[in-house]
C-alpha cells in the first residue's frame, strides 16, 4: 500500500503543471476583466484502490448511452458566493479530496472511452486512471461580473474544461475550481454524455458535496449494470409508429457537424408576470392551460424557425427529453446514474409552425408528453439496437430545448451553500447545435429576482431577428395588459355594462367572444390582424388586440361570464349546494392507493397536521378519493348564522364580529354542522377566494359590507385544490398567506377586513404538468404519491366498481354504508383520544434525529412527523406511539421537504425510510 501511494504521488507530481490563461475582455461589464493569475492542473485518484482495479476490464454501456446525439461532452458552471474560507477549509482542498473519496464508488469517471469492434463505445478502466481537476485563480470579484448571470460568454468558456474529440475520449469527466478574488468559487465540468445525463451527473456531484460536508458514506450506492438494466427485446421489435416518424437512418448524416455558419448565444429576460398574461391570453383563446415549458417553448421555437428563414416546405422538430427511470418495467433503481432520459419531438412544417395560432403549437407540445408510453421507451431502445450502424438521425431542422429551472443543481452544497448560478455552455442537445435552455436568475445577482432567463444558441445572422421577436413579445405583453385591465374595468361599471348587454352591442359582435390577445401571436405574421375599434358611450376608443374570435364553440368573454363574475356570494353559495347533493362515490369504495387515503385520514383526525400534497399519473383516482372524504367528515359546534363558521369556544377560530358578541355577554347560538369541503377552481378570481368590499355601500351608509369569499367557507374546513401546480400565482400568494397567518385579509379602498381562515390544504396534481413553487409545498403536512394500478385483477375490479355506481349510485352507495359507518366511527373515536396519546422522548429524539441527517430546513418536518404519529395511533386505537408508526408515516411527511431535484429519479420516500432504519436501528 505504502509504495502504491508513493508511486501515486509521484504521478501527481509528473502531471502537475502550470500555464496562463488569458481571458478576453468582457463587452457586457463596466470593469476591465484581468487574465487569470494561475492555473495548475492535476489528477484526481480514488482515495483507495478498488480490488476489481487491479486489473483491466471493460465496462458495457446501454443502448442509450451509445445513442449517437449523446457523444459530446457536455459543459457546464456552477457559481459559490464568497465563502469563509481559510488554509484549512480552502475550497479546492475540500472538493478535491471529497472528489478523490466519491470516486471509489464512481471509478467509472476516471475510465477511458474507446469503441469495440462493432464501433460501439465502451468503458475502459484500470489502475492508475484518474480524474484532472484544474485549479485556477482570478483577481476580482464575483459581483464585479454579476455572478456570471449574464455573462460574457468569452471569459465563462475560460472557467470550463474544453477537452478536444480525443481528450474528450480519453478523460470523459474532467473539472476546474477558479477561486475569485471574494472567495467565491466557480466549479466547471466537462462530462462526456455517453457516461450519464444531467440527473446522473448530479448523482455524483451530490455524492462529493456530501462527502465533502463530513459525511462518512454516501447516501445513494451509485448503480451500473447499464446494459442489463436497459437491454432490447428479445427479439428486437419497433411496435411504436412514432419512432420511424421521427428518426430516419443517414450514415453520412452528423447532426453536430452541420454548417449553419457563425453561431451565437444571447440571454433573454422573461417576467413572470408578463408570461402569465401570454397564459392567460392562450387560455382566453383555445380554452387550455399551459405549463411555461409548453407555451414559451413554442414561442421561441416559431421565432428561432421565422427568423432562420426555414424554407416553407421543410419539416422542423421541437425536441425535450423526457425521464424514463420510472416509466420502465422494472422501474430503474434509485442510484441508477447513466442516460435515463429518451427524446421526444413534435414535428411540423415550417409554413405549419409560423402560419398555424400558437395554442395549437402548445397543445401539440402538451399532448406529446403523452406518448412516452413503455411501448415507446422499448422501441426507442430496440431501434438503436436494430439500426446502430445504419445512422440513427433526427436530421436538420432540430429544435433542442431543455428546462434547468427545476432539475435540482442547486442542491450540490459542498458546505458554503448551493450554487448562486447554474451554466451551461453546451452547444449540442439532442441533436441540434442551436439548443435553448430555460435557466434561473441568480439568487445573488442584483435586481432579478420575478422570472427566469432563457440561453438561446442561434446562427448569428438570425439572431437580429429573432432579437426583435422577443422584443415584441415584452412590449406586446405590457400592452395587451394595459387594453385588457382598462377594458374590463369599464364594462364592469356604470354605463359599460349596460352597453355590453344591449341589442346593438350584441348585434356587433354576434354570437362570438372577445379574446384579448395579439393577433400577431394567434395567426399568421403574414395574414392581415382583425383589430376592432369599440365605441363606447363616453366616446373613447379602444383600438388593438381586442378581436372577435369564435373559439371551439366556447364563449371566452361574454355577458354570461360578466355576470357570474358578480354574482353574489349567496348564489353561488346555493350553487355549491347544489353541486355537493351529487352522489359521491364512497371512501370506502376506493381499491388500492392506501397511501393517500391514510394522509386523508390522519388529517381529519388532526387538522393540525397542515393538509396533503397528492401527487400522481392522470386517471389514479386522486380528485374521486378526495371529494369522497365528504361523507366521513364529522360534525363541529359553529356558531349558527356566522359566515366564517366560527368557534364558539376557541377566540382564535371566532370572525371579529362573534369575538365583539362575546365580549358584550352575548348569548351564542351554536349548531352542529359538518366540515367544509370547498372545491377552490383554477379559475376563480381573487375577489371570488378572498372575498370583496362593497365600496358603494360601505361609503353612504357607513358600514363594512363583506361578501365573504371561498376562504372563509373553508375556515375549519378543507380547501381542495385539483390540479394545484397550474394555479395562479397571485392566488398562490394568498393561500400562502392564509395557511401561514390563519387570516385572510381583505384591503379595498382604505377599508381593511379580516376574518379567520384556517383550513387543511389539500392539493392534487399531475407532476407532468409542471412542479410546485417551493414555499406553497413546504405548506403542506404530508405528501402522498400515487400510481397507476398495475395488477390486472385489481384494475378489472376497479373498473367493474365504477361501473356499478355510475349505474345505480344509490344502490352501490347503500352496499357500503356499513363501511363507511365504521370509517366514520374510527375517526371519531380517534378524534376524541387524540389529546392523550403520547410520545416517548426517545422517538421524539430520533425524528429529529432523521430529519437533521437529511437536511431538512426548518422545523415544520419535525413537528408534522410527530403529529401525524400520534393520528395514527389514535386511528389504531392506541394512547401510545411506536416506532412502527413513525415509519409509516415519517415519508409522507418527509419526502418533500428534502433538499434534492425535484425530477430526480431516485425516490425522496426511500431515501427518508432507508435514513429512519439507519437511526431506528
Amino acid at each position: 500500500m505504502h509504495d502504491r501511494c508513493m508511486w501515486r504521488r509521484g504521478l501527481v507530481r509528473q502531471m502537475m503543471r502550470c500555464c496562463m490563461l488569458h481571458v478576453f475582455p468582457s463587452q457586457d461589464h463596466k470593469q476591465n476583466m484581468a487574465m487569470i493569475k494561475s492555473s495548475e492542473r492535476s489528477l484526481i485518484f480514488p482515495s483507495l484502490s478498488p480490488p476489481f482495479l487491479n486489473y483491466q476490464h471493460t465496462l458495457p454501456l446501454s443502448l442509450l448511452d451509445t445513442d449517437r446525439n449523446l457523444h459530446v461532452t457536455f459543459r457546464y458552471l456552477r457559481v459559490y458566493d464568497a465563502a469563509a474560507t481559510t488554509t484549512s477549509n480552502d475550497p479546492f482542498h475540500v472538493i478535491s479530496s471529497a472528489t478523490s473519496r466519491a470516486l471509489l464508488h464512481y471509478y467509472p469517471l476516471a475510465g477511458t472511452l474507446r469503441r469495440d469492434n462493432h464501433n460501439r463505445l465502451e468503458l475502459f478502466c484500470s489502475s492508475g486512471q484518474g480524474v484532472p481537476f484544474i485549479h485556477a485563480t482570478v483577481d476580482f470579484n464575483l459581483r464585479s461580473v454579476n455572478y456570471l448571470d449574464d455573462p460574457d460568454f468569452a471569459f465563462v468558456e475560460q472557467l470550463v474544461p474544453d477537452p478536444g474529440p480525443k481528450e474528450g475520449m480519453e478523460h470523459p469527466c474532467m473539472l476546474q475550481l477558479t477561486m475569485f478574488k471574494c472567495g467565491g468559487f466557480a466549479l466547471g465540468a466537462a462530462i462526456h454524455h455517453a457516461l450519464c445525463d444531467g440527473l446522473g451527473g448530479s448523482l455524483f456531484f451530490n455524492a462529493v458535496a456530501e462527502l465533502a460536508r463530513g459525511a462518512v458514506r454516501v447516501t445513494v450506492d451509485p448503480v451500473w449494470e447499464r446494459e442489463k438494466l436497459l437491454r432490447p427485446g428479445d427479439p428486437a421489435r419497433v411496435d411504436s409508429p412514432l419512432i420511424k416518424e421521427f428518426l430516419g437512418l443517414d450514415k453520412g448524416f452528423l447532426a453536430y457537424e452541420q454548417d449553419i455558419g457563425k453561431v451565437g448565444r444571447e440571454c433573454f429576460d422573461v417576467k413572470d408576470e408578463m408570461l402569465e398574461r401570454f397564459k392567460k391570453g392562450l387560455f382566453e383563446e383555445c380554452g387550455l392551460k399551459f405549463t411555461t415549458f409548453e407555451v414559451l417553448g413554442a414561442y421561441i421555437w416559431r421565432s428561432k424557425v421565422r427568423a432562420s428563414g426555414v424554407q416553407a416546405h421543410e419539416k422542423v422538430k421541437f425536441a425535450y427529453s423526457i425521464n424514463i427511470r420510472r416509466l420502465v418495467k422494472p422501474p430503474l433503481p434509485a442510484g441508477y446514474w447513466g442516460n435515463g432520459c429518451v427524446p421526444m419531438y413534435v414535428q411540423l412544417s415550417a409554413k405549419d409552425l409560423i402560419e398555424e395560432p400558437l395554442w395549437k403549437t402548445a397543445e401539440l407540445i402538451k399532448k406529446s408528453k403523452s406518448n412516452v408510453t413503455d411501448e415507446y421507451v422499448s422501441s426507442f431502445i430496440n431501434y438503436q439496437e436494430l439500426h446502430f450502424g445504419d445512422g440513427i438521425t433526427a436530421g436538420k431542422g432540430v429544435s433542442g430545448f431543455t428546462d434547468w429551472r427545476h432539475l435540482g443543481h442547486s442542491t450540490v452544497d459542498f458546505g458554503w451553500g448551493g450554487p448562486v448560478t447554474v451554466l451551461p455552455l453546451g452547444r449540442n442537445l439532442l441533436g441540434s447545435v442551436e439548443p435553448c435552455f430555460f435557466l434561473p436568475y441568480s439568487t445573488a445577482s442584483e435586481g432579478k429576482k420575478e422570472g427566469f432567463k432563457v440561453l438561446v444558441t442561434l446562427a448569428e445572422a438570425a439572431l437580429p431577428a429573432f432579437r426583435k421577436d422577443m422584443q415584441v413579445f415584452a412590449e406586446s405583453q405590457e400592452q395587451l395588459a394595459v387594453i385588457t385591465n382598462h377594458f374590463i374595468l369599464h364594462t364592469l361599471t356604470e354605463h359599460y355594462f349596460c352597453y355590453l348587454s344591449s341589442p346593438m352591442m350584441a348585434s356587433t359582435l354576434g354570437t362570438s367572444s372577445i379574446a384579448f390577445l395579439p393577433s400577431q401571436y394567434l395567426s399568421s405574421p403574414s395574414s392581415k390582424s382583425s383589430i376592432h375599434s369599440l365605441s363606447l358611450t363616453s366616446g373613447k376608443k379602444f383600438y388593438g388586440g381586442i378581436g372577435v374570435h369564435g373559439i371551439k364553440g366556447r364563449s371566452q368573454f361574454s355577458v354570461a361570464s360578466v355576470a357570474t363574475e358578480v354574482n353574489s356570494v349567496e348564489q353561488a353559495q346555493k350553487i355549491a349546494s347544489k353541486e355537493s347533493q351529487r352522489p359521491v362515490y364512497p371512501f370506502a369504495a376506493i381499491v388500492g392507493q392506501d397511501e393517500m387515503k391514510l394522509c386523508l385520514l390522519l388529517n381529519v383526525i388532526d387538522p393540525k397536521i397542515g393538509g396533503v400534497m397528492i401527487m400522481g399519473d392522470r386517471g389514479t383516482g386522486k380528485s374521486t378519493t378526495v371529494r369522497s372524504l365528504v361523507d366521513l367528515l364529522p360534525e363541529i359546534a359553529v356558531v349558527a348564522g356566522d359566515p366564517y363558521n366560527s368557534d364558539p369556544q376557541d377566540p382564535e377560530f371566532m370572525g371579529v364580529e362573534v369575538r365583539e358578541r362575546v365580549l358584550k355577554g352575548e348569548q351564542l347560538q351554536v349548531v352542529l354542522s359538518k366540515i367544509n369541503m370547498v372545491d377552490l377552481p383554477l379559475g376563480a378570481t381573487e375577489d371570488r377566494v378572498c372575498g370583496t368590499i362593497d365600496i358603494e355601500k360601505a361609503l353612504t351608509e357607513g358600514v363594512k359590507a363583506f361578501e365573504p369569499g371561498l376562504l372563509a367557507k373553508a375556515n375549519r374546513g378543507i380547501l381542495y385544490v385539483d390540479e394545484v401546480n397550474l394555479l395562479d400565482d397571485h392566488l398562490v400568494d394568498v393561500l400562502l398567506d392564509s395557511a401561514a397567518s390563519g387570516w385572510n385579509t381583505v384591503e379595498r379602498e382604505g377599508i381593511s377586513i379580516s376574518h379567520p381562515a384556517r383550513f387543511i390544504l389539500i392539493g392534487s396534481g399531475n407532476p407532468e404538468e409542471g412542479e410546485l413553487r417551493p414555499q406553497l409545498l413546504d405548506r403542506f403536512g404530508m405528501h402522498a404519491q400515487v400510481g397507476t394500478v398495475r395488477d390486472a385483477e385489481l384494475r378489472v375490479k376497479i373498473v367493474e366498481e365504477r361501473a356499478r355506481f355510475d349505474k345505480n349510485p344509490k344502490e352501490f352507495r347503500d352496499s357500503y354504508k356499513a363501511d363507511q359507518e365504521k370509517l366514520q366511527d374510527q375517526i371519531s373515536s380517534a378524534r376524541s383520544i387524540l389529546s392523550s396519546v403520547q410520545i416517548d422522548q426517545d422517538l421524539k429524539v430520533k425524528i429529529s434525529k432523521v430529519c437533521a441527517e437529511l437536511n431538512v430546513d426548518g422545523l415544520r418536518g419535525d413537528i408534522v412527523t410527530n403529529r401525524a404519529a400520534k393520528a395514527l395511533a389514535a386511528l389504531k386505537g392506541r394512547d401510545k406511539v411506536s416506532a412502527e408508526d413513525i415509519a409509516t408515516v415519517i415519508p409522507n411527511c418527509l419526502r418533500h421537504r428534502l433538499r434534492k431535484d425535484p425530477l430526480e429519479s431516485i425516490d425522496s420516500g426511500l431515501l427518508v425510510t432507508e435514513k429512519f432504519y439507519e437511526v431506528f436501528g
